[in-house]
Parts: C-alpha cells; sequence; structure tokens
C-alpha cells in the first residue's frame, strides 16, 4: 500500500494545493494522503493568515486524509529545519512511501543531480567563501550561489566536461532562486541525511510564481497574491483560486475580520523586548548578536511589528530571517528548546489536526508501525509522552491560546468561551458550534 505524504503550509488553502493533493495521489498511485501542516504560525514569521482548523477542513475536503501539525518552533524557522521536521514526522510514521512536493523545475531527475551539487556545502571551503562574500555586503542568497560555484569550480573545473551536468553561475542561481525547487531540494536533502526510503515526487507548480502578490486569471494564484488581495478588500477577485468546497467558509471568514497579520502580535513582542535584557534576546531562535543591539535600540521607537522588522533590515540579515526572529522572542521560542527538540527528532509524537472518517487503516498502519505515537486528545500526550515533550507540546498549546485571544481581539469578542467558528458534523450535516478555549484541541473529522 502507497501511503503519500505532503509537507505545506496551506496559508491558506488554494487550487494550487488542491492540484498538488490529487496529481501526489495519482502520480504515487497512494491509498492515502497524509499532510504535515504548518498550524497557527508560519514559517514568514508571521501568523498564519487563516486559523488552522479551516486550513485542515478545506484540506481534508480536497482529497487529504490526514493532517497532521509541524511542530511551531520548526514551522516558524528556516527551510533547512522546516524541511528536516517535515521529513522526520513523515519517515517516523513508518508507513510513508513517497514524499510529493511543487517545484518551478518540476523534473525530479534534475533536482537529484541539483542536490548531489549541493553536497559542495560540506566542504569548509563553501563555508569560507560564503564568510567572505556576507562581509563583503552581499546579500545571502547572492553569497550561497557564488560560494557553491567557486566550490564546484575547485573540485570540477578541470573535469567539468566529464560531469553528467555541467554547473554555471546562471543554471545554479536559476535553480536556487526559485523558491518551490530550493524547498523542494531541502527536502531530498533531509531525506538523505535522515536515510529514509522515502521517495521524492515532484509536480511542476502551475499558475503564479510563489511571491507574486497579484491574482492569476487562471484559478492558480500564489498564497501571497491570495492574501495581499483579500486583505487590501479585493476579496470577491481571490475567490476563483480557491476550491469551491471550502470557497464560502473562506469568504465568510474575511469578511467577518478573521484574517491575521504580524502587527496584531505587536504587543505582547513589545512586552517581551522592554522585559528583556540582551543576554535573554541572545537566547532566543534565530536572534543574532547585532541583531539584539539593534531590537534594544529601537524597541522604543517601533510602532507595531513590521515596523521594527523593517528598521532592522540590514545586508547582512534579511528580513525573513528577523520576523522569524521576532516572533520567536513573542512566542518564547529558545535556542535551547530548538536544540532538544532536535535531539528527540525534531518531534516524537505526531500531533493530529484532523482526519476523514474512511482513513482508519491509517491508524492501524501507525499502530504497526510508527515509531512515535499518534496524539488524538490531550490525554495521549499525557498518557504517552516524557517529561520533557510534555512540557513541549504545553507550549505549543500555549502558543495557540495566544493566537486565539488575539484573534478574538481582532474580530471584536471579548468573551474567551465566545462561539469562534462552525464545523460540519460528520454524522450531521449541521451546522454545530464550537467553543473557544485555550487549552483545548478540536480535531477535525469529515
Amino acid at each position: 500500500m502507497n501511503v503519500v505524504g505532503i509537507i505545506s503550509e496551506l496559508n491558506p488553502f488554494h487550487n494550487g494545493h488542491s492540484y498538488i493533493i490529487k496529481q501526489a495521489k495519482e502520480l504515487t498511485d497512494a491509498s492515502y494522503v497524509v499532510l504535515v501542516m504548518s498550524g497557527n504560525y508560519v514559517q514568514r514569521g508571521e501568523p498564519a493568515f487563516l486559523e488552522k482548523d479551516f486550513r485542515v477542513k478545506a484540506a481534508l475536503k480536497s482529497g487529504a486524509d490526514m493532517v497532521i501539525e509541524l511542530p511551531i518552533p520548526f514551522a516558524t524557522s528556516s527551510a533547512e529545519y522546516f524541511s528536516s521536521a517535515g521529513v522526520a514526522l513523515l519517515r517516523q510514521l513508518g508507513c510513508i512511501t513517497h514524499l510529493a512536493f511543487g517545484s518551478e523545475n518540476g523534473s525530479i531527475q534534475d533536482l537529484r543531480k541539483a542536490c548531489s551539487l549541493l553536497t559542495l556545502e560540506e566542504r569548509p571551503s563553501f563555508q569560507a567563501v560564503l564568510k567572505d562574500s556576507l562581509s563583503k555586503g552581499m546579500v545571502y542568497a547572492k553569497a550561497r550561489e557564488e560560494a557553491l560555484y567557486h566550490v564546484y569550480q575547485e573540485e570540477y573545473g578541470k573535469t567539468s566536461k566529464e560531469q553528467s551536468v555541467i554547473w554555471t553561475k546562471e543554471t545554479i542561481h536559476d535553480l536556487l532562486s526559485k523558491p518551490n525547487n530550493a524547498l523542494g531540494l531541502s527536502y531530498m536533502q533531509a531525506l538523505q541525511k535522515q536515510k529514509s526510503l522515502i521517495t521524492p515526487v515532484t509536480i511542476k507548480r502551475i499558475g503564479n510564481a510563489y511571491e507574486d502578490t497579484g491574482l492569476s486569471n487562471t484559478g492558480f494564484s500564489s498564497a501571497s497574491g491570495i492574501r495581499a488581495q483579500a486583505s487590501n478588500g479585493k476579496l470577491e477577485a481571490t475567490l476563483s483560486s480557491i476550491p469551491e468546497s471550502c470557497r464560502e467558509e473562506f469568504s465568510q471568514l474575511i469578511k467577518e475580520n478573521y484574517d491575521m497579520g504580524a502587527d496584531e502580535f505587536t504587543l505582547p513582542l513589545l512586552t517581551k523586548l522592554l522585559e528583556s535584557g540582551k543576554e535573554a534576546l541572545l537566547s532566543y531562535q534565530d536572534v543574532t548578536d547585532s541583531l539584539a543591539d539593534k531590537l534594544l535600540k529601537k524597541r522604543f521607537e517601533a510602532q507595531s511589528f513590521t515596523e521594527l522588522a523593517m528598521s532592522c533590515k540590514s545586508k547582512d540579515i534579511t528580513y525573513a530571517h528577523i520576523m522569524r526572529a521576532l516572533l520567536h522572542v513573542t512566542l518564547g521560542i529558545t535556542k535551547e528548546e530548538c536544540a532538544s527538540r532536535i535531539d528527540k527528532g525534531y518531534s516524537n509524537y505526531a500531533s493530529i489536526l484532523g482526519y476523514k472518517s474512511t482513513a482508519s487503516e491509517l491508524f492501524k498502519q501507525f499502530k504497526a508501525h510508527a515509531s512515535i505515537p499518534t496524539l488524538v486528545r490531550i490525554s495521549d500526550a499525557e498518557k504517552h509522552l516524557d517529561e520533557a515533550s510534555l512540557a513541549y507540546f504545553k507550549k505549543d498549546l500555549q502558543r495557540d491560546a495566544l493566537y486565539q485571544v488575539l484573534l478574538q481581539r481582532k474580530i471584536g469578542l471579548s468573551d474567551t468561551r465566545s462561539t469562534l467558528w462552525t464545523y460540519e458534523s460528520p454524522s450531521a450535516k449541521a451546522k454545530l458550534p464550537v467553543s473557544f478555549h485555550p487549552y483545548k484541541r478540536q480535531v477535525i473529522c469529515i
């Protein structure tokens, strides 16, 4: 039996995601599709545009059989940690046969060759050239390309014509500058490093580019474009890019002001900054020495989360890196916590967010083959996790609670137990209210 895994943010869920799910199932002849999804926080260093329950339901209605949450510290990390954690989760389930991902290139053969090229990053000379390029003011992405080309020439320059593929500065740039190619390569590197038997497959991305904030007339707009346009009063124009099965609820959530952005987290961020000295700031994941100095200097001037991030941006540190660092400060995600979780295999449990009622065979497969427990209820965590893992599980619940409290503040609800959303009961096609409580988990079943 084939089971295909997909790692994604679904931020928000759109036609491109639905296409990937269907293509992945077809290409791998899979009986089931298991998604590993970022929860209420994403890799951009921001809260998810829409809360995770809506995205889980959308995925299940569009062909996924189960959705498992990527732990927050890795959902909000760089591509290396994001991909490594996602691969580790799928690998430890024990029954995943394939990993599918979208790419601009669309050729797994090309990506395999590129993956071989990236092994040169382990050479000491790569780090030396990278460091030198960064010291000259080159942005990280360009410095990485320069260092990779330098090491390739150093290693194979005299025999490059004998190689199965000849790399130039242009071909390296074309490969690494495309975000989905780069993320796909991170998945493949993670599979290699973890000695996983999971087979990677790629699906050519269609529609607008990943970072395109406009909309496509083909119905395949990027998540960036959908977020930008929906937030700017152009909701109706985005709806053709949302699957029909979740279009009505997407529209309702946007109209009712449920879309979240980083600036909703300004107050908790500034509170953390005001109570922290340099030593405390340096304990948080992604906070460098120079960034800590900037934050201490600018914390009294910033009016918002994003304004502070922009004011700290420089050639040696990207806006995305700063946003992730600020979110880690806000959520209390430390370097020590991340290192500890990595030592435990990134995640030594699988927190299930939702599943189809027809996916009972997956639970049987997990029971027979998984090396980590699967958690549906909080009581499962208390029963199966060691003290440290249970503490991290509860920390992620608290981080989710912050998202929900700030969401309520945004939409004007004062009662923390007010109804926040509705969902379709699997047994009856009635809309049932779901009461909010910060330390409850709502697992979706359709």
